[in-house]
């Protein structure tokens, strides 16, 4: 697995929201302080989570997405970001991991880290270019899925067409990186050993009840998603795959 090097993002992309301020950081510049806020918020959000699991799986990714309170500075939720490499059929693809993402539930709806995220990830895809750079996103929530599918044209799986097998050898070499022993590629679902279900108050309503194409592809994928079950799920980093309100929520012309 490659790595980016840290010092890519030395200089944070910032914006300001109404009740959020997010950045992008080297995961080797946050502070002791920053790393227990982070853990706090975690385990406060997911069921089993161990400090020392946390911990060891912040140090594999390069960069967060550090979110904080605009009027109190005060972290109040992250996004950790790696980038994953596999060779499929003689060809090096690359993944840019999304790994914890969580905020407190007092800012849900604050959308404004996403265009933070945004610019982080096409400069990245604008590095590597021409070869693609993938969003590889595992899912255990009807939130994150519905967020793939509103923003970007092509994603997978989704429900209404089946995955291209060469999208799918993709994936699946990506995920494995990842999660070799875990990683079911037959049903394109990670069955972590220790499973950190995210915590029954925890759950937006709003997203799990609403009856929409995406939500019923979500729950038929991943029928064990309330247990911590993930769905593994892949688009391509690219302006062109952008829809028109991600467009105005990630920020990108």
């Amino acid at each position: 697995m490659s790595e980016i090097n840290p010092t890519e993002s030395k200089q944070p992309e910032t914006v300001a929201a109404a009740r959020l301020a997010a950045e992008v950081r080297p995961v080797a510049d946050l502070t002791p302080a920053e790393r227990d806020s982070m853990y706090a918020i975690m385990s406060g959000h997911f069921l089993n989570v161990s400090r020392a699991q946390f911990l060891q799986d912040l140090s594999e990714k390069q960069s967060v997405v550090v979110m904080k309170d605009a009027a109190e500075g005060r972290l109040r939720g992250f996004s950790t970001i790696g980038r994953i490499t596999a060779t499929v059929d003689g060809q090096t693809v690359t993944g840019h991991f999304s790994g914890d993402t969580v905020i407190e539930p007092e800012f849900w709806g604050e959308h404004a880290w996403l265009s933070v995220w945004a610019a982080h990830s096409f400069a990245q895809a604008d590095k590597l270019a021409p070869a693609p750079l993938y969003w590889v996103l595992l899912t255990a929530t009807h939130r994150s899925y519905r967020l793939l599918a509103n923003l970007f044209k092509e994603y997978y799986p989704r429900h209404d067409q089946p995955t291209p097998e060469r999208v799918q050898s993709q994936l699946d070499a990506l995920v494995r990186v990842k999660f070799p022993a875990e990683y079911d590629a037959g049903r394109g679902v990670v069955y972590l050993k220790n499973q950190t279900p995210v915590r029954p108050d925890r759950v937006d309503p709003a997203t799990a009840e609403r009856d929409a194409p995406e939500v019923r592809y979500f729950r038929e994928a991943n029928p064990g998603y309330a247990s911590g079950d993930f769905l593994a799920c892949m688009t391509r980093l690219s302006r062109d795959n952008i829809t028109p309100l991600g467009r105005r929520v990630l920020g990108t012309n």
